[in-house]
């Protein structure tokens, strides 16, 4: 508020504002430490600021409501936000670097007057769009000037220039006063009234007027008289309070000229180098990009000094916002006793969560930037942040943080041995993986299967109980034994899995009967006389190996004499096949009987059938079932030259048969008297 914005109908005084706080008119510092300058070139400077022009005329600033206006606030918009670098903490000066942004607003800042905060978009308004309004926004403790600080924010001055009826503006400030202190507003823009401030002010409205007493500020530098004018510059108090523009000729620290309040968001970004003291303000909207220098060493009259951004409308208003995206600052630890908080470190195995080195505890400040290391701890090795950990460096966000290093126990690894307990040899190993202290199960069923099927059995083993190896001594690999066995089986002849060979041999003796010769005709069926051996047999699995026991029955046996059976007509060779006593490796025998037929003979008469007295006789001999062919025409003519006549014959016609076996069958031939004319030819 100015006091030439006063309108009749409203007289606004600094006095009643402050008490409306309950600050009282104007609130100044609890106490101011020891100047670092004994001159004051900031009181020196004070009778160079320009005065006002004319006057404005009574009721030019007035309310909007007065002339029908009405404006709409406008929403920031939304905008990345820009990280900054992070420090050290808890250094040896006392100092804590803390950084706001977001959320952390209402931990380490506060509003008052008109000022409000809306968490949901990080935005302070500092005035509604509502005349004789004056808001401010503070950090709550103060910081130090002789380390670097910076804000990075958008603005915003409203949506009328003063030529229709907007006004004041924002300024940022520093005072060595108490942080809960606030100066005038208006022109003064939230210093006036405290000795030795200094800041920046984005200025909407020009004042022509000098001090009052509810408005310890002077004029505003003629140059930016213009209607609707908007300009940016640095603003001091002196030891008295009264606030000026910093007005310089032509050099990187003077006022200059900025886009009038349009609607639109700005970027302020203020950087401050704690060593040089050098302060960098540049304000960009759209096109407009503008950068103010000062050294403002002159300016600091204390160490720690208190931040606050100040606003105000009178009869001409505006929405005046700004975007708190990023204020970093280091600030005494003797003021931040009520952010004290801890931020613990553990280092866990991973896999077992257990802890493997004791907890530390670093002392910090909510808000405040910490740091943490990683350990060398024996038989481990660093992963990574544990599930849910707070960062390994960062912002502290208040109690209960706890920064989590999960470490790998070191890989380990054991060896489990099958060896033949025949041959010595090493069979096949298995490595079983692990970490250290980590107890691992073997499963040995995969591998001993395998073996089983290569026909051994699992014997004796050096494993630990339940077959449990606790992996205790980082690096060394430990061994174990498992003692193999030949499977061995033992087939029989009923019962031979393995087919294995030579569980039995029969010797067999055969007698064949034959006619004539070996090779004759069968004469009688053959004969088989059998001895059969057995025995077992014991195949180890591993080597294939077969081993046989004994001969079973006795080592040997006999096979009975065989009589050669009679043939009527036939003699055999061989009156029987003898005994004979047979081993296992006895080879078949096998015998011909050869029958030979007997000699035989037949006779033929011939009879004279008048007489019965034999004419002829005639033997006919061959052997045993022979048919002798036989011819009685010969003889028959003989007798029939003697005056004999054939009659007939018991000769077959097909021959003689000599089947009688030994018996002479007499075949006859009938020969009758030959009688011609009554002539017997006898």
């Amino acid at each position: 508020m100015r006091t030439t914005e006063i309108s009749k109908k409203f007289i606004f005084s600094a006095a009643a504002f402050f008490a409306g706080l309950g600050m009282g008119s104007v609130i100044h510092a609890d106490a101011v430490q020891a100047s670092r300058n004994t001159s004051n070139p900031v009181a020196a400077q004070s009778s160079t600021v320009r005065q006002s022009q004319a006057a404005v005329p009574l009721g030019q600033h007035q309310s909007a409501k007065a002339s029908g206006q009405t404006t709409q606030p406008v929403a920031a918009k939304s905008v990345s936000r820009v990280p900054v670098q992070q420090a050290a903490t808890n250094t040896a000066s006392g100092d804590t670097q803390i950084q706001i942004s977001g959320a952390d607003f209402n931990k380490y800042m506060h509003v008052n007057g008109s000022a409000s905060y809306n968490s949901a978009n990080d935005t302070v308004t500092l005035t509604p769009d509502q005349d004789q309004q004056a808001g401010h926004a503070a950090i709550n403790v103060q910081i130090d000037m002789d380390r670097d600080f910076s804000v990075k924010a958008h603005v915003f001055l409203g949506n009328n220039p003063s030529n229709k009826g907007g006004a004041d503006g924002i300024a940022v400030g520093f005072h060595p006063g108490s942080v809960n202190e606030v100066g005038q507003p208006g022109n003064a823009f939230g210093l006036g009234g405290i000795a030795h401030a200094f800041g920046f002010k984005m200025d909407t409205f020009y004042n022509s007027e000098g001090p009052s007493s509810s408005e310890n500020a002077n004029a505003d530098p003629q140059q930016f008289s213009g209607s609707g004018d908007a300009f940016g510059g640095f603003i001091y108090s002196d030891a008295n309070g009264a606030v000026s523009t910093y007005d310089p000729s032509n050099n990187s620290a003077s006022p200059a000229l900025i886009p009038s309040p349009n609607g639109q968001w700005a970027w302020l970004t203020m950087k401050y180098d704690g060593t040089t003291h050098v302060m960098t303000v540049n304000y960009q909207e759209g096109n407009y990009n503008h950068t103010w220098t000062m050294d403002v060493s002159q300016w600091i009259t204390s160490r720690y000094m208190a931040f606050v951004v100040s606003s105000s409308t009178g009869s001409y208003k505006n929405l005046q916002q700004m975007n708190f995206f990023n204020i970093t600052a280091w600030v005494p630890n003797s003021q931040l006793s009520q952010y004290k908080e801890t931020v613990q470190v553990k280092y866990v195995n991973e896999l077992t969560g257990q802890e493997i080195a004791p907890v530390q505890t670093i002392n910090t400040y909510d808000g405040a930037q910490y740091t943490t290391t990683q350990q060398t701890i024996p038989h481990y090795t660093y992963d990574k942040l544990g599930t849910g950990s707070a960062p390994a460096a960062g912002m502290c966000t208040g109690a209960g943080m706890v920064v989590t290093y999960d470490y790998m126990p070191n890989a380990e690894h054991a060896v489990v041995n099958y060896v033949d307990g025949q041959t010595g040899k090493t069979v096949t190993s298995a490595t079983v993986n692990g970490h250290y202290d980590e107890t691992v199960t073997y499963n040995p069923q995969e591998t001993e299967q395998g073996l089983e099927k290569q026909g051994y059995v699992i014997g004796t083993s050096t494993l630990p109980a339940n077959d449990q190896i606790t992996f205790s001594q980082d690096g060394t690999v430990p061994t174990y034994t498992v003692t193999l066995h030949h499977r061995l089986t033992t087939d029989t002849v009923s019962d031979n899995p393995d087919n294995v060979a030579g569980l039995s041999k029969t010797v067999t003796e055969t007698i064949n009967y034959r006619y004539g010769s070996a090779t004759g005709a069968v004469a009688a069926p053959t004969k088989t006389q059998r001895v059969t051996f057995t025995r077992t047999a014991t195949k180890d699995q591993v080597t294939g190996q077969v081993t046989y026991g004994a001969w079973s029955p006795a080592a040997t046996e006999s096979l009975p004499a065989v009589p050669t059976p009679p043939i009527t007509g036939y003699t055999p060779d061989i009156s029987q096949v003898a005994a004979q006593t047979v081993t296992p490796t006895t080879a078949d025998t096998t015998t011909t009987v050869v029958y030979t037929p007997n000699p035989e003979k037949a006779t033929v008469t011939y009879v004279d059938t008048t007489t019965g007295k034999p004419l002829r006789v005639v033997s006919v001999t061959g052997k045993y079932g022979e048919t002798v062919p036989y011819d009685s025409g010969a003889i028959v003519k003989q007798l029939e030259n003697e005056g004999y006549t054939y009659q007939s014959t018991t000769i077959p016609a097909a021959g003689i048969p000599l089947t009688t076996d030994g018996k002479t069958v007499n075949y006859v031939v009938d020969m009758g008297h030959l009688v011609t004319n009554g002539y017997n030819h006898e």
